[in-house]
């Protein structure tokens, strides 16, 4: 019971006091019952004028059927837009309506979809909820907009929804979840010519933009993945703005474009030469618009190139003619939202002639269990775990509790070094020590304090990959030559690859136990 509640103890004090403070008054609210009735407001709709900057993948393939997080169902007879036997989150997506920004839809089908959600709309519950909200007014007004749309039906659903939003802010969460509700109150005031939402989305986005984007561009969730979905909707107000001048003052359009830069900035130097994002922290494949797409988008609403270090957000990444090192030498990130962080600190990732070999395990889901528990682990990193614990303590689907800190931080032309406290309940340090040079990477891991503890380095491979061990040299490919100096024990198992939601695939890791110190040689054959 005391361990439950140092947790939680743990975990409310990085919360900001507005967190707190809104979840006290939405859980009291909904305690009492107080309900709102947001459909008898008066509006007018002023048009807007919109052209799709991006095309989403395929997740409406006609009539009833749709496949969201590669997960496909077809509906008999009507839509059911409360269906959750796949999981919240694959409820979320239905009511997301993305699927109006793809290539394929036709004008037709995504009116049929809209008026039918418009029927059940009283009896809508997840997506009623806030961020499904905020996706769903922006997805909305794109397409009745470029459709050149005359529904008083639908727009009383769009107005009903904004109605709510402003009403139901997502100020217990912040993050992401946050600027969504921004963005989609910016589109709001756009199309309802409405001040009040337009001061309202304004102070958030300006607010939370400066929060939020970090000084090398970073988005502070430390996620790609969220970094790219948050970059794409800054984007689409920008491209809002670009075709409706009128609205705003030149200023903001200013601001906007500033951050952009910023964004797209570190995505191109995160990106991997494939065009892949690193899987790191909450990331996956196949979700969002890519890194290409997001850049040709930017290049369509005159993003300038802005040239920036990766630093702040603690990400490193080395590229050279033969292989690209991606390091992690961050912290949780955002303090008080880590919802999408991992126990993975000083994880490296490596791509070598353009293929992954050394890889992050990934996320397969969102739901809670053990599997998810999993994926967040230290142990499904490449990085050490002492007395198979976690350097950061996450549990729930999306709780951090201790955390652990970066506590020296140095580094030079062709190495990089540092040191955190995640297992200072153990009284020991670990710092990790990389150096390379164009054929070799050297990987110094150091424990100090209470030397006598179990430690395990873990590397993870491709499932494409084929991994022999013979005697202490691990080969891979025949691309990589891995020795350890100082192992107490080297073994090959395995793990579940999880490159995007609901797949995985068998593949091998190597988990290298040792005491004090060990040396790990990455001989890479050119």
């Amino acid at each position: 019971m005391w361990c439950k509640i140092r947790i939680l103890l743990n975990t409310i004090c990085y919360l900001r006091p507005i967190q707190i403070l809104y979840q006290v008054y939405y859980r009291f609210r909904k305690f009492l019952g107080v309900q709102k009735n947001y459909s008898n407001k008066r509006f007018t709709i002023s048009k807007l004028n919109w052209t799709d900057g991006i095309h989403y993948s395929m997740s409406f393939f006609g009539k009833r059927k749709f496949k969201f997080l590669n997960q496909e169902f077809s509906f008999n007879d009507e839509i059911n837009w409360n269906y959750s036997d796949l999981g919240k989150l694959w409820n979320y997506n239905l009511n997301y309506f993305d699927f109006l920004n793809q290539k394929e839809i036709k004008k037709e089908d995504g009116l049929r979809l809209m008026r039918h959600f418009a029927d059940a709309y009283k009896d809508i519950r997840n997506g009623k909820e806030s961020y499904p909200t905020s996706l769903r007014i922006v997805n909305w007004i794109k397409f009745i907009s470029k459709n050149h749309i005359k529904d008083d039906d639908l727009n009383k659903i769009v107005k009903e929804d904004s109605e709510r939003l402003i009403s139901n802010l997502e100020y217990h969460i912040l993050g992401n979840h946050f600027f969504e509700n921004g963005c989609a109150l910016f589109f709001s005031s756009f199309y309802f010519d409405d001040k009040s939402y337009l001061s309202k989305s304004l102070k958030i986005l300006i607010n939370e933009l400066d929060e939020q984007i970090l000084n090398d561009g970073a988005h502070f969730e430390l996620s790609p993945m969220y970094h790219q979905v948050v970059l794409l909707r800054l984007l689409d107000c920008i491209n809002l703005i670009e075709l409706n001048p009128d609205k705003v003052d030149i200023s903001i359009a200013k601001t906007f474009r500033h951050k952009a830069s910023l964004m797209v900035s570190w995505l191109k130097q995160i990106t991997f030469s494939d065009g892949s994002i690193p899987l790191v922290n909450d990331s996956a494949q196949n979700v969002y618009p890519d890194s290409v797409k997001l850049i040709e988008y930017s290049k369509k609403t005159n993003i300038k190139e802005c040239l920036t270090s990766l630093s702040e957000s603690g990400y490193r990444m080395i590229k050279n003619i033969d292989y690209e090192l991606m390091i992690d030498v961050g912290e949780i990130g955002a303090s008080y939202q880590p919802a999408h962080a991992h126990a993975d600190t000083f994880n490296f990732l490596l791509n070598v002639k353009g293929n992954s070999l050394i890889v992050d395990a990934g996320i397969s889901t969102y739901n809670h269990s053990k599997k998810r528990f999993l994926e967040r682990s230290t142990r499904s990193h490449n990085t050490v775990s002492v007395n198979d614990e976690n350097s950061s303590e996450v549990w729930g689907n999306f709780r951090v509790g201790n955390r652990a800190k970066i506590l020296e931080l140095i580094g030079g032309e062709n190495f990089i070094q540092a040191s955190h406290n995640g297992y200072k309940k153990f009284n020991i340090i670990h710092q990790r020590r990389w150096e390379w040079e164009h054929d070799c990477i050297l990987i110094n891991d150091k424990l100090t304090g209470n030397v006598s503890e179990n430690a395990k380095a873990y590397f993870h491979f491709h499932p494409q990959s084929s991994v022999s061990q013979i005697h202490d040299v691990i080969k891979v490919n025949e691309d990589l030559e891995i020795d350890f100096t100082n192992a107490d024990g080297i073994r090959i198992t395995d793990y579940n690859y999880s490159p995007t939601f609901n797949r995985s695939f068998d593949a091998l890791c190597i988990e290298v136990k040792f005491t004090e110190y060990l040396v790990t040689r990455i001989k890479i054959n050119t």
